[in-house]
């Protein structure tokens, strides 16, 4: 249970493919990750294509990073939700933060 990174389809873009559960268990891995991007100026897609599941340190793990990518909502999107993350990102209104697609 590994999170792949890649770089995103524009410059300066970070993909991270997040594994079927994002949990505390991932924590150093996805912070390590995501601050390979420049703070305040990288752009990330988290792709949650697998993820299945999400909890309470996972949310936070995305508010961490979207802290770190400026506040900024066009500067953090997550992509291929699934319709049980989909509702847990909704209940929280992750939506207000970044592009929830």
């Amino acid at each position: 249970m590994t999170i792949a990174i890649s770089n995103g389809r524009e410059a300066g873009e970070i993909r991270l493919t997040l594994p079927e559960r994002f949990d505390f268990s991932l924590h150093r891995e996805f912070r390590r990750l995501y601050e390979q991007g420049e703070a305040g100026g990288a752009r990330y897609v988290v792709d949650l294509r697998e993820t299945q599941y999400v909890d309470s340190a996972g949310l936070g793990m995305l508010l961490q990073l979207w802290e770190h990518a400026g506040r900024k909502a066009d500067r953090v999107r997550l992509v291929n939700v699934q319709p049980t993350v989909r509702d847990i990102l909704q209940i929280a209104n992750f939506q207000q933060l970044m592009q929830v697609g």
